[in-house]
């Protein structure tokens, strides 16, 4: 990074003088995991498969890619942040990305629990939301932590 140039690009960490730490590169990969595989399973469940009745209001083939842009956007980010990715992002936004997720997360988690508190789906694919997100949110916070890769 330059003066010049606001941006840096992330490269795999042995390149740089100061990779990651192991715990934020594991917590890192997991959350992006996690975002891959919700995004695969909510695709899966919009096109109508596993029995679920779902309709989404925008059509499917527009759910299916606001979901991908989200879910994808937020383990780029991750991942670019540890250095696995080398994406030209502006510095700014690899230090906020982590916080910012964290409070998506963690509000998304509050609004489950709430409602699972006021009435209980018993559906598991629902109920099990609140705690994915919440684990979604440390998962984040153990990221931000650290200064991003440089």
């Amino acid at each position: 990074m330059n003066a010049d140039n606001p941006q840096i690009i992330g490269t795999t960490p042995p390149a740089h003088g100061s990779p990651s730490s192991r715990l934020v590169r594991v917590a890192a990969t997991a959350c992006a995991t996690i975002l891959v595989l919700v995004l695969a399973i909510q695709a899966y469940w919009i096109a109508g498969g596993g029995g679920m009745h779902f309709r989404p209001m925008l059509g499917p083939l527009v759910t299916i890619g606001l979901a991908a842009v989200l879910h994808l956007g937020a383990a780029a980010l991750l991942l670019t942040r540890i250095g696995v990715l080398a994406l030209p992002v502006p510095r700014w936004l690899l230090r906020m990305a982590p916080w910012g997720l964290t409070a998506c997360f963690a509000l998304m988690a509050i609004t489950h629990f709430l409602a699972f508190a006021a009435n209980s789906s018993g559906d598991w694919r629902i109920d099990l939301q609140g705690p994915l997100l919440l684990a979604l949110a440390g998962l984040c916070i153990v990221v931000a932590s650290e200064p991003p890769a440089t």
